[in-house]
C-alpha cells in the first residue's frame, strides 16, 4: 500500500507538472502545435465541465459500476433495479436532512435518475403496446405523467426540487389546478401512472415488485411532505 500511495503521488505529481506546461502554453500560443495544443486543451476542459455541470462525473462512475455489475451477472434486470430508485433516495434524505445541499448538483442528480428511471420504464413497457391492448391503463398512464409534468410547471423547476424548504427561493404559492383541487398533485399524478402499469397484463406478474416500489418511495416522499405542513417543520 505504501508503494502504491508513492507512485500515485509521483504521477499525480507528474501529471500537474505536464497539465500546467500545457495550460501555460494556451495563453499565448506561437506555432501551430502550439495552437493545436491549446485548441485541445481548451476543448477537453470544456467538455469536463459540461460534463461535470450536466451528469456528474460521481454519476458517471456510478452508472458505469451499475453496467459492469450488469455485464458480470449478465442480468440486465439488475441494471434496472440499481438505477430507478436512486432519485427518491435523494429526495427523501435531502427533503429530511435540508443542510448545506449543493442545489445545482441536487437537482442535477434528481433529474438525471428520474429520467432513466423513466427510459427503464419505457424500455419496460415497449412490449405490452403493440397488437392488441387493453387502452384504459394506457389512458391511465399518459393522464398521471401529464398531470405531474403540468404540476411541476406550475409550480416551477426550483420549487419542484425543494428549493423553498432547502432556502434557496423565495416561497411560491400556487391556487391555480391542480394545487386547487388535488393535493400533492406531482406524487399523486405519478401515483395514477404507476397503478395503470399495474392493470397492463403481463406487467404484474413480471415486474410487480419493481412498480410497487416506486409506489412505495412515492408514498413515503409524500408523507415526508405532509409531516412538514402538519408541523410546520
Amino acid at each position: 500500500m505504501k508503494s502504491y500511495s508513492k507512485l500515485y503521488s509521483h504521477l499525480t505529481t507528474e501529471y500537474d507538472k505536464l497539465a500546467r506546461k500545457g495550460f501555460l502554453k494556451t495563453l499565448k500560443p506561437k506555432s501551430f502545435f502550439e495552437k493545436t495544443l491549446s485548441s485541445i486543451i481548451l476543448s477537453v476542459t470544456h467538455l469536463w465541465y459540461r460534463i461535470e455541470e450536466y451528469i456528474g462525473f460521481n454519476n458517471v462512475l456510478y452508472l458505469l459500476l451499475c453496467y459492469l455489475v450488469m455485464k458480470i451477472f449478465n442480468y440486465p434486470f439488475l441494471f434496472i433495479i440499481l438505477t430507478s430508485f436512486v432519485h427518491y433516495i435523494k429526495y427523501i434524505a435531502t427533503f429530511s436532512y435540508k443542510k448545506n445541499i449543493n442545489f445545482g448538483n441536487f437537482k442535477r442528480d434528481c433529474f438525471l435518475y428520474k429520467s432513466i428511471a423513466l427510459i427503464n420504464i419505457i424500455v419496460i413497457l415497449k412490449n405490452y403496446f403493440n397488437g392488441n391492448f387493453d387502452k384504459f391503463p394506457l389512458y391511465l398512464i399518459i393522464f398521471g405523467y401529464l398531470l405531474t409534468m403540468y404540476s411541476s410547471y406550475k409550480l416551477g423547476i426550483d420549487h419542484t426540487y425543494f428549493g423553498y424548504e432547502l432556502g434557496k427561493v423565495e416561497g411560491k404559492i400556487v391556487n391555480d389546478f391542480p394545487y386547487n383541487v388535488l393535493p400533492h398533485p406531482m406524487i399523486l399524478g405519478q401515483l395514477i401512472a404507476f397503478s395503470g402499469m399495474l392493470l397492463i397484463k403481463g406487467i404484474k406478474s413480471k415486474y410487480k415488485y419493481l412498480i410497487v416500489t416506486h409506489i412505495i418511495f412515492y408514498v413515503i416522499h409524500m408523507l415526508q411532505e405532509e409531516m412538514q405542513i402538519q408541523t410546520g417543520v
